[in-house]
């Protein structure tokens, strides 16, 4: 049984302790950076509380993604959760939306920044979803250390090829 741990006016986090996961969800389009960082450290803190590495992101609702917000995440926010979830790896699924998986797709200037997201050796899995069925069972698997994606699988994932 989920167990609403944050509630913002459009963002909520849940503890799914029967998965061993935290859902996120975002009931709107993205407003602005600030709000994204409350968002985010609000993460920060629902990690910090609940003993999971596990988190299923739910973005179907930001139809649009912005260059600003995306290299903040992986530029600052990637790494400070990494730290803080340390010696466990940090694993986050995606939840796209048609829409957002075409945008980050044709979205040239969002390729340096999910290029830099999903390269390889990272310290942290990070798998794109258009299922939250498929999300869920990923992010339960034991040891992945691949990047996934849905449309193609970790090889294609790694190669750019969701882009």
């Amino acid at each position: 049984m989920p167990h609403l741990v944050t509630q913002l006016s459009d963002f909520t986090i849940h503890h799914r302790a029967d998965l061993d996961l935290l859902v996120v969800r975002w009931w709107a389009e993205y407003r602005s950076l600030p709000v994204l960082q409350q968002e985010h450290a609000a993460l920060l803190a629902a990690l910090a509380s609940h003993p999971t590495s596990r988190v299923l992101l739910d973005v179907r609702r930001h139809q649009l993604p912005h260059v600003e917000p995306a290299a903040w995440i992986v530029e600052q926010w990637f790494p400070q959760a990494v730290a803080q979830l340390a010696p466990r790896r940090l694993r986050l699924a995606y939840l796209l939306s048609p829409s957002r998986r075409a945008a980050l797709q044709a979205g040239q200037a969002l390729h340096p920044v999910v290029a830099e997201a999903t390269r390889p050796h990272q310290p942290y899995d990070l798998g794109l979803f258009d299922t939250e069925g498929e999300a869920v069972r990923w992010l339960r698997e034991r040891a992945p250390t691949a990047v996934a994606s849905r449309a193609g699988g970790p090889a294609a994932a790694q190669e750019g090829k969701f882009l």
